[in-house]
């Protein structure tokens, strides 16, 4: 299991990172009762009941649902899942997108926000914190925790089919690679900016750093494709105590 650094020191805030040696937690990718006992095994190392987690059921959108103790054990079609109830565990699983934790330690909110390249482009993040903020959050007291996710110097393609490619702030964070004229997303980048941007205190930005294509202990569906290897998923984790 991975931890987010940075996130530890907030007692009350559990959460966890599965890794590629406690198996796929994606049925898609596995028997329904090999990933129900992979996920069972990981969440057990929170202390999390998994018939109590709310699931977030990805669409590579840009909605978000604020869920309570009414929605523990269901699945929610959605990519941001919000809450201000104390044990209720959200989770979701991604392959190359960014998990991310966005904390409120003073009002105890708390979001978990699937990030991939749609939910970046189309200001999910945003959109979670302008809730939180609406909940009662104050931006400078959000705390944030990114986890694993793709690199620029892996997420690659022809400059021609990029959609941000006319998009005046999207440009600092297209970068041409001169090994192979590929033009680098750097949607790692963008969240960043984009976090800042909204008012997050750089301070409290906690960024695992870990490029999913490249490490090993985490599954990639970017370098499945590529090297073939079977394909699975990693699940994210999170509740407040």
């Amino acid at each position: 299991m991975y931890q987010i650094p940075g996130l530890n020191k907030f007692p009350e805030l559990v959460h966890g990172v599965s890794t590629l040696d406690e198996g796929n937690m994606s049925i898609k990718w596995g028997p329904e009762a090999e990933v129900n006992q992979n996920r069972q095994f990981f969440l057990n190392k929170l202390n999390i009941d998994p018939n109590r987690c709310v699931h977030a059921g990805l669409v590579n959108g840009t909605n978000f649902v604020v869920v309570d103790q009414n929605n523990s054990g269901q699945s929610v079609i959605c990519d941001a899942l919000i809450t201000s109830e104390i044990n209720l565990p959200l989770r979701l699983i991604t392959g190359d997108c960014f998990p991310t934790i966005i904390f409120d330690p003073i009002k105890n909110y708390l979001a978990l926000v699937h990030l991939g390249v749609y939910g970046i482009a189309g200001g999910l993040a945003t959109k979670t914190i302008i809730k939180l903020v609406d909940m009662g959050s104050n931006i400078s007291d959000l705390i944030v925790g990114i986890g694993p996710g793709v690199d620029k110097s892996s997420y690659k393609f022809e400059r021609e089919i990029l959609f941000q490619k006319d998009i005046p702030e999207w440009q600092p964070f297209l970068t041409l690679d001169p090994a192979d004229k590929l033009t680098m997303v750097d949607l790692h980048g963008y969240l960043i900016y984009e976090l800042k941007n909204q008012g997050v205190q750089a301070e409290n930005i906690h960024d695992s750093g870990i490029n999913t294509v490249t490490d090993s202990r985490f599954f990639s569906h970017y370098r499945s494709v590529r090297t073939h290897e079977p394909e699975g998923r990693f699940m994210t984790a999170v509740m407040m105590s």
